[in-house]
């Protein structure tokens, strides 16, 4: 509830940001709820599940593709991927929203079973998803559009 009256000032342009101190303490509370509440880790994982696997994601593209460091910074996250494709930056945050909050309002109203069945729909939606960006981005490149 805290966060939603935070989010009409952080929305874009931004006017306050909470930074790394503060991005942090979220995550981590949000854990600690999960896991104090008695809550069920399938609920967490659908709650969180498109950021989670956006941050696996580039950690392993960054170690075995990019051979990069995963601490730098880089545009492939998939909000950055949306904006690629031709997405405003206003279109990309409320899908992404709207993709979280399917899944969280999802993993409220069902049993243990329908969370796993849940769980790899949202992982498949997450695999089409890349797909399909990576597809467009490809083609975008071949068709000598500036990146």
């Amino acid at each position: 509830g805290a966060c939603l009256g935070f989010l009409i000032w952080n929305w874009h342009p931004a006017k306050i940001f909470l930074g790394e101190g503060g991005s942090l303490y979220i995550g981590f509370m949000l854990g600690v709820l999960a896991i104090i509440s008695g809550g069920k880790i399938a609920t967490a994982l659908l709650v969180m599940g498109i950021p989670i696997l956006d941050v696996v994601w580039v950690i392993l593209r960054r170690l075995f593709w990019d051979k990069k460091k995963i601490t730098e910074a880089d545009t492939k996250h998939l909000h950055f991927r949306l904006l690629d494709v031709g997405l405003s930056h206003r279109q990309a945050v409320l899908f992404l929203y709207f993709l979280t909050a399917v899944f969280g309002v999802t993993s409220l109203g069902l049993q243990t079973q329908g969370k796993l069945l849940a769980m790899g729909i949202l992982a498949l939606v997450m695999i089409v998803l890349a797909a399909s960006l990576v597809l467009v981005y490809k083609n975008k490149i071949k068709k000598g559009f500036p990146n």
